[in-house]
């Protein structure tokens, strides 16, 4: 606020002390009614992520009312825009942009770049280094439609393979050498979780010529 030569908030003048500023702002929510990021549903991941995981990066969509641990990373499901007046105003993040965002942090794809960067620990300075495309109006809906069947049954092998085609092709340009050369780097894991890893990708090579 204070580096947009911001004088006053909401009618008042911006105070200079963190403890005041914090009470102003708790105010201004209170009077309206803005919701608190866990009354929203929210993506969040795991940060505690390895090279050698067999995902580094496992996120899902969280409900409302849901409360989390130290070990689980949320991304704000609000923007907040204050007016050169100084008015505050709240705006949910729409859920296809919401939803978008998680089948792509989800994405093999996403997985394979971050393993380079991670050793231990999935911080936010990673996820905010992460290469996301700008998507079309029409993408991001169809990225959300894959959502809400995986979110339905995260088990749908083929609408996953599919999924994965359409990130690496649609979204990032690859060609079927590049997609097979990723792909052969998922060693890691075993059991079944792997096993339906490994058809995951089976599926998605087989799609790409279609």
């Amino acid at each position: 606020m204070r580096d947009a030569d911001i004088k006053t908030l909401e009618g008042k003048p911006l105070p200079k002390k963190k403890e005041e500023l914090e009470e102003l702002l708790e105010a201004i929510f209170d009077k309206k009614k803005f919701k608190l990021d866990y009354q929203r549903e929210r993506v969040g991941y795991r940060r505690i992520g390895r090279s050698t995981d067999e995902r580094t990066i496992i996120a899902t969509l969280l409900e409302a009312d849901t409360i989390l641990s130290d070990t689980v990373t949320y991304l704000m499901p609000f923007r907040y825009e204050l007016t050169d007046k100084g008015k505050l105003s709240q705006e949910q993040v729409p859920t296809e942009d919401v939803r978008s965002l998680l089948t792509l942090l989800n994405s093999l794809l996403l997985n394979y770049y971050i393993r380079s960067r991670v050793s231990a620990t999935v911080s936010m300075f990673f996820i905010y280094e992460l290469p996301i495309p700008k998507l079309t109006a029409a993408q991001k809906k169809k990225l959300a439609e894959f959502a809400g069947k995986l979110l339905a049954d995260p088990r749908a092998v083929a609408e996953r393979a599919a999924l994965e085609v359409f990130i690496a092709r649609e979204l990032y340009g690859l060609s079927r050498d590049d997609w097979k050369h990723l792909t052969g780097t998922f060693t890691f894991g075993g059991g079944d979780s792997k096993a339906e890893l490994d058809e995951i990708i089976r599926q998605s090579l087989a799609l790409w010529a279609k």
